[in-house]
């Protein structure tokens, strides 16, 4: 099953990228000093993504923040993160 929006997508690959980490959601949110539940919306879509929160994201996975964005994503693959 596709996503639906390209929120959608980007919150998946978020999530893929947090787990080749071994991060939880909770931990990854801490770690930027959100609050707990703010990637986990985020990967769900349920909160907008702005383009500056995706910096920090990338950065603080190792990620380059274009990697989200592209039509491939590197490293590891979608369907992986969908269970």
């Amino acid at each position: 099953m596709e996503p639906d929006t390209s929120a959608e997508l980007i919150g998946l690959r978020i999530r893929a990228a947090r787990n080749r980490k071994k991060m939880t959601a909770k931990a990854l949110s801490l770690a930027l000093g959100w609050p707990p539940t703010r990637i986990s919306r985020i990967e769900r879509a349920e909160l907008p993504l702005f383009v500056s929160d995706l910096v920090k994201i990338a950065g603080e996975l190792e990620y380059r923040p274009a990697d989200f964005l592209e039509e491939e994503f590197p490293y590891e693959k979608i369907e992986e993160v969908k269970r």
